[in-house]
């Protein structure tokens, strides 16, 4: 085991109450117990952490997928959308709607 590094944390009793029986039905420290599941934590957090780094690696091949079949759209429909709207205001506040 590499080298310990204390630290002070506060829990709840209820967690504190847990940890205890856990560690009894282990036959474990109430450390050992808490580093056991600090190191899941950190797992389980890595684990996601590639999931979603390969789903965003398979939306950028969906995305290159689609831009090949396709080709890339370059109008700017938010743009477009606005000026619309701007006109449609400008034919009301004109009255010729």
């Amino acid at each position: 085991m590499s080298e310990l590094q204390r630290i002070q944390v506060l829990i709840q009793a209820s967690q504190h109450e847990q940890l205890v029986k856990l560690a009894k039905t282990k036959g474990q420290s109430v450390s050992a117990v808490i580093r056991e599941m600090i190191d899941e934590g950190l797992d389980q957090r890595e684990g996601k952490k590639e999931a979603w780094r390969e789903a965003l690696e398979e939306l950028t091949r969906l995305r290159h997928e689609i831009e090949r079949e396709h080709g890339i759209i370059t109008r700017d429909f938010l743009a477009e959308a606005r000026a619309e709207r701007e006109q449609d205001m400008e034919r009301v506040w004109r009255g010729e709607s």
